[in-house]
């Protein structure tokens, strides 16, 4: 401005004006400042404590229901008439009330146990999601391309180590065959329930019983469907995992195994429940392990 001949005043003005823009940049800058120093100060002081304490808590958790999973296999691999039971043909109306009650209970457990799941895996990865945030980090590319995110090699907190290791952690164990082998039961229960019903339908006589159990059908059958399509929801957000159609067999090899013998069923449940835990032990197991060795590090 002086350059250009400006006037004075004029001058004096922008230089006032470019004076208070610096002090107010001044003071966001550390404002900032401080509040980055904050974070970092509750994310080391804070949250690096209570993600140990929380992994070791899940290690507990797991552990008890490996447990819990191998008591029930072998209870029931104790049961020697249970197939007997089912296949026997005496089955009331009662019964075939109860076995479609068994089906709407596998579309419930199932379902939950998927939402359970990607819960804990939705958390993990929006957890590292923020860290990732926090740092610094840009990638550089080399002669084989980015390299993987790895906040241990560029020399991050602790924190960052060990929820990257979570996340890889939950990348690497699948519940599919849980729920694959949940469904597969479910299917067979639906099959056994309308065999059943054809067979009681037969034996329907009176006319008033026969609307009181077509009443009982459609509200069971329209909670069926509810669930059915709930339970769809949550297992497309499971990766390689496909939905359930309780009109179509899903699986038709393990499907048609397990309608032969409903034991048979459910010790593939809890044979894959068991195989599930056992995995997921491990995983905590050694994530708690790394918490240990940056604790010790640290």
């Amino acid at each position: 401005m002086i350059e250009r001949g400006a006037e004075a005043h004029k001058i004096d003005s922008t230089r006032s004006l470019i004076n208070k823009l610096s002090t107010k940049i001044r003071i966001a800058i550390q404002v900032v400042d401080s509040i980055s120093k904050k974070i970092n100060r509750l994310r080391d002081e804070e949250l690096w404590p209570r993600m140990t304490e929380l992994v070791l808590g899940l290690v507990r958790m797991w552990n008890t229901m490996l447990e819990c999973h191998q008591m029930q296999r072998r209870a029931l691999s104790e049961v020697k008439k249970l197939d007997i039971v089912i296949s026997n043909g005496k089955v009331t109306s009662s019964h075939a009330d109860e076995i479609m009650q068994l089906e709407l209970e596998m579309l419930k457990w199932t379902s939950n146990f998927a939402a359970w799941i990607n819960s804990q895996r939705n958390y993990v990865k929006a957890l590292n999601g923020w860290l990732v945030l926090c740092l610094r980090y840009e990638p550089q590319e080399t002669a084989d391309g980015v390299p993987p995110y790895s906040p241990r090699r560029i020399g991050a907190p602790p924190v960052f180590i060990i929820c990257n290791c979570w996340s890889q952690a939950m990348d690497m164990t699948s519940e599919r065959n849980v729920l694959e082998s949940m469904q597969a039961f479910t299917t067979a229960v639906r099959r056994l329930w309308e065999q059943q019903n054809i067979d009681h339908h037969e034996r329907m006589i009176a006319i008033r019983i026969m609307d009181r159990w077509l009443r009982t059908l459609e509200k069971n059958t329209k909670d069926i469907y509810k669930e059915v399509n709930s339970l769809n929801k949550k297992l497309a957000l499971v990766p390689g995992q496909i939905g359930l159609h309780i009109y179509r067999p899903v699986f038709e090899g393990h499907t048609a195994e397990i309608t032969s013998s409903t034991q048979l069923g459910l010790e593939k449940i809890f044979e894959a429940m068991q195989d599930f835990t056992a995995s997921s032990v491990k995983a905590y197991e050694k994530l708690l392990e790394h918490c240990e060795e940056q604790r010790m590090s640290g």
